[in-house]
Order: C-alpha cells, then sequence, then structure tokens
C-alpha cells in the first residue's frame, strides 16, 4: 500500500491510487486536526487538542463538533481503502493518529530531504545534494494551512521557513559549484526574498554577479541591501561589509 501525505500547500491524502475527496476532511477543522495530530508523534490530551483548535473560545458543543468531524474523517479515510478505525483513534480522553509505517508525510521528508542534501554537500556528492534540496525546496515553499492563525502553526511555519532557507542555501552553493551561475543566482535571490536581512543571502548575490562579471548590478544589490537594513533595522555601520565587497571584487 502507498500512502502519501501532503499537509503543505494543498492537503491530500492518498492511498495507492485513490485520493480522499474534499468533502471527506471533515472541512477547515478536519484540516487542521489532520495536520496537527499528523505532526504529533504520540496521543495528545482531546483538551489539549480543543486549545489548539479554539485558543481563546470554544464552542459549548465542542465534543459533538469534534465527535462529528472525526466521524467525518473516518468515513473518507474508509472510502479509500484505509483502517479508519485503527487510522484515527479516540479513547480514553487522547486522540491520535496513528498513519501505517508506509506512509510518505511531506513535512517529514523534507526535513530528511535537507538533512541528507547538506550531508551529501559536504561530501562534495553534488548530484545527491542537489536532488534532496530539490525535493526539500519544492515542499517547504508551501504553505502550511494559509488564512489560520494558531500558535503551534506558527511554530511549524517557522521551521518550513527555517528549511527552505537551508534549501535555497545548498541549490545556490550546489549551482555554483557546477558553474551554473543563472541558477545560483535565482536560488541566491529566492533566498534574499525570503529572508531580506541576511547578510549571508547577499553575499550570495554579491558573489555570483561578480562571478558574472555584472560589477554593476552587484553594486546595486549591496546598496539596496545597506538602505534596507538602515531603514528597517537602524543598521547603518556596514564597514565590514563593504570591506568584503572590496576585497572580492578586486
Amino acid at each position: 500500500m502507498a500512502i502519501q501525505v501532503q499537509l503543505a500547500g494543498r492537503i491530500s491524502v492518498r492511498c495507492d491510487k485513490k485520493l480522499l475527496p474534499l468533502a471527506g476532511m471533515g472541512g477547515v477543522l478536519g484540516r487542521m486536526i489532520l495536520v496537527h495530530l499528523s505532526l504529533t508523534p504520540h496521543p495528545i490530551s482531546r483538551n489539549l487538542l480543543i486549545d489548539a483548535l479554539w485558543p481563546d473560545n470554544s464552542p459549548p458543543s465542542t465534543d459533538s463538533v469534534l465527535n462529528a468531524t472525526f466521524s467525518r474523517l473516518r468515513k473518507g479515510f474508509s472510502a479509500i481503502g484505509f483502517d479508519a478505525k485503527n487510522l484515527i483513534i479516540s479513547n480514553g480522553g487522547s486522540v491520535e493518529i496513528r498513519w501505517p509505517e508506509e506512509t510518505r508525510i511531506d513535512l517529514r521528508t523534507t526535513t530528511r530531504a535537507i538533512d541528507d542534501a547538506e550531508a551529501a554537500y559536504h561530501k562534495k556528492d553534488m548530484a545527491l545534494a542537489l536532488r534532496g534540496a530539490t525535493i526539500s525546496y519544492a515542499i517547504s515553499r508551501n504553505p502550511i494551512l494559509p488564512g489560520i492563525d494558531r500558535i503551534w502553526l506558527d511554530s511549524e511555519r517557522t521551521r518550513q521557513n527555517q528549511i527552505l532557507e537551508r534549501s535555497l542555501n545548498i541549490l545556490c552553493d550546489v549551482w555554483d559549484f557546477r558553474n551554473e551561475l543563472d541558477n545560483s543566482l535565482l536560488m541566491a535571490q529566492t533566498l534574499l526574498r525570503v529572508s531580506p536581512y541576511s547578510q549571508q543571502a547577499i553575499q550570495k548575490v554579491v558573489r555570483t554577479y561578480l562571478k558574472m562579471d555584472d560589477y554593476p548590478a552587484a553594486y546595486v544589490a549591496l546598496t539596496k541591501y545597506e538602505e534596507l537594513i538602515s531603514t528597517d533595522l537602524g543598521i547603518r555601520d556596514t564597514k565590514n561589509l563593504r570591506a568584503w565587497f572590496k576585497e572580492i571584487s578586486v
């Protein structure tokens, strides 16, 4: 049985060739439950789940709403071939989703992929590094439950953004190593958009422009970065950055 769970971007669950229909997810509440329990590797109390779903004021009929949503989820999973009773487990005041061992969950895959990519890069295995970073980037660039604000989601989004930055760093460096400078520049510019105050990101952009013999573009990019951190962060002393620029642009 091939099971794929996508939690970033458009949420989906595939069991072999069958796709869990949108109606089988139990609406917004069902999708939140699916994401939260899939990211929690152990049972949690119903009270903790309720706090995660309704951080301010839970509805008076909370138990009924939860039970109805679990019922819809189980029905949807059963329809595509799951043993739903042993997948979504709610007893003794605790709840969990117990995915089969062979399940591939994208938000877990992206962590393994970037770890493998970084290890491969340090071993100079650029093909493996490129593959892992590409997989990680493709997943981590997608939003998790966009439009929904929860503390636990903030933590997961921060983690995913860190993975996105790590992926872009490796992609930039791999393309640079291969002397494919257009691709390296694209990744460096994307990294700078993701992390606009990052000195590492601007240095990758500037360094790549210089390797392309485009001194004016490198100078403009650095100047815009200095203006940005001065305006937004109040950082006006960039002597070290300028010294670095002078050294590498000779």
